[in-house]
């Protein structure tokens, strides 16, 4: 063996070593841009929140359909989907999350106030959303 040279053994660990560090980054890095994900998500939500405080416009919609499934640890989760048409024809569908104590409020078939942004209503919420945001944006 010349001086250098690693014995095959050795080399067989270090390529062991190599792939789980590999592995380890590659997991590392997925939840890492999970995460990063979810926070743009949730800044997202929160800016579009802030222009539907400050430009939204109101109209009606009615609630379509409530339902329950189940979540981690087997929580039961809630279910909203509420319909509307925007001043230029196009009808809006969206589903949203609730809590329990929030499905309580709601019925299918009710009438439900929406805010929208004119130039882009897709961007829309329940009134009660918009104005818990602009509860917290004015403390």
């Amino acid at each position: 063996m010349v001086d250098g040279d690693l014995h095959p053994c050795r080399l067989a660990r270090i390529a062991r070593l190599t792939a789980t560090v590999r592995a380890m980054f590659s997991v590392l890095a997925g939840i890492f841009l999970i995460t990063l994900g979810w926070i743009a998500s949730f800044v997202w939500r929160g800016l579009q929140l802030r222009k539907l405080v400050e430009s939204g416009v109101p109209t009606q919609g009615t609630v379509e359909r409530i339902w329950s499934y189940s979540g981690a640890a087997s929580v039961r989760n809630f279910r909203l989907r509420y319909a509307f048409h925007a001043p230029d024809g196009q009808r809006y569908s969206p589903a949203i999350s609730i809590t329990a104590g929030e499905k309580t409020h709601y019925r299918e078939g009710q009438s439900v106030e929406i805010i929208y942004l004119p130039e882009k209503p897709g961007v829309n919420a329940l009134s009660t959303l918009v104005d818990q945001a602009r509860q917290a944006l004015n403390k």
